[in-house]
């Protein structure tokens, strides 16, 4: 019943804040699975739509957290990528645009994160596409906050320098 009664309100919301019909109707239904199955745990203190509308505020923070933090790390990793030294590089080479980073499940930046290790695969799974904060990861580790941002730090190096290294193996030369 509440989730009939909220199917309008909760489409609504979504297609208010994102640019994308697709990201609205997605988050639109993650919303739905959570009202569903949080259902059991509504006490009734507060009216059904602003429990479900703090269902979707929630839904789209994590989602606009996570797609900032995918943003930054593409723009990081491109910076670095395209700081490779220039006698290293043709003239004419291409560094990789951010959207084949993140294009499809083949994505350059995806095919990177398979290459990482056990250890660092999870961590960047938790960090960048999880949405954990340090602090969560660090207690899920069982680690100071410090070590983890340590972790993150050089993950991040090393993913940049396997792009570094593929955007080296891509150069291409003119000939003439």
């Amino acid at each position: 019943m509440i989730l009939a009664s909220c199917e309008a309100l909760v489409k609504s919301f979504f297609a208010r804040r994102c640019a994308s019909a697709e990201d609205a109707e997605d988050l639109s239904q993650e919303a739905f699975y959570a009202i569903l199955a949080g259902i059991t745990r509504f006490r009734g203190e507060s009216s059904a739509f602003t429990w479900v509308y703090a269902i979707c505020r929630n839904l789209y923070s994590d989602w606009a957290r996570r797609q900032a933090r995918q943003a930054r790390l593409v723009a990081a990793l491109t910076a670095e990528a395209s700081a490779v030294d220039a006698d290293a590089v043709s003239p004419i080479a291409k560094p990789e645009p951010p959207e084949e980073l993140l294009a499809g499940p083949e994505g350059a930046l995806d095919a990177l994160v398979r290459e990482l290790r056990p250890s660092e695969r999870r961590l960047f799974e938790d960090f960048y596409r999880k949405d954990m904060r340090v602090r969560e990861i660090a207690l899920a580790l069982g680690v100071p906050e410090g070590t983890v941002k340590y972790r993150l730090h050089e993950l991040r190096a090393a993913i940049s320098a396997r792009l570094r290294f593929r955007s080296r193996r891509r150069t291409v030369y003119k000939l003439d």
